[in-house]
């Protein structure tokens, strides 16, 4: 019996993130295509291209949500069905200018000053003066801060790769208060029984400093 899509990712290697997008994008393609087709082999490249113009119109989908969906797609025919499909005639061919949305000193200054839980600060000063990926900073370990050389380890980061970013003095002066308050054991950040922190967790912490500190941007 051949593996599930989400198995055969797993052993390539892709991250549970990724897995879990591919996952959502394919649910909503074959759930609409099953109404038409018995079986996914069934699937027409028309009505791919319908469902990837539905998406736009009706969803408004960026353009790199777009090649997301193209991606998941072409996956699931490649490690399923074993069949390639070209679907590069899909795929946008202009790129989206945009201009980024970011905090100003000001604002980031405040969003710290109105967190009072000294958890909270520290996951927030440490996204803001690291410069990291929310998955980033939930998969830190005690181990990838080196507070002799000032050096943070992040491991496995985007594309797989290890890097290194500068630990702030400031942030280093928060970082113990907070170890000898919570004393994490493997982790940086845990929640209760030393579970690992979810994204979620870091998500709200976020959103509701933001809401104290009367920041509207998302």
């Amino acid at each position: 019996c051949a593996l599930p899509i989400s198995e055969r990712l797993q052993i390539q290697r892709y991250s549970p993130s990724s897995i879990k997008n591919y996952n959502s994008n394919l649910f909503q393609l074959l759930t609409i295509a099953s109404h038409k087709y018995a079986s996914a082999e069934e699937i027409e490249i028309a009505a791919i291209e319908k469902y990837i113009f539905w998406k736009i119109k009706k969803d408004n989908i960026s353009a790199s949500h777009q090649r997301i969906i193209l991606a998941s797609i072409a996956k699931f025919y490649e490690l399923v069905i074993e069949k390639r499909i070209n679907l590069k005639h899909l795929y946008p061919q202009r790129k989206e200018h945009k201009i980024p949305n970011y905090l100003t000193f000001a604002e980031i200054t405040k969003l710290i000053d109105v967190t009072s839980n000294l958890k909270h600060k520290s996951i927030i000063m440490l996204l803001y003066s690291g410069g990291l990926r929310l998955s980033e900073v939930i998969n830190l370990k005690i181990t990838d801060i080196n507070s002799h050389t000032r050096i943070i380890n992040i491991r496995q980061a985007k594309e797989k790769k290890d890097r290194q970013v500068m630990l702030s003095e400031n942030f280093l002066v928060t970082l113990r208060q907070y170890y000898r308050k919570y004393q994490p054991s493997c982790y940086l950040f845990e929640g209760q029984n030393s579970i690992q922190y979810s994204s979620r967790s870091v998500q709200q912490i976020v959103k509701q400093s933001a809401l104290k500190a009367g920041i509207q941007k998302k």
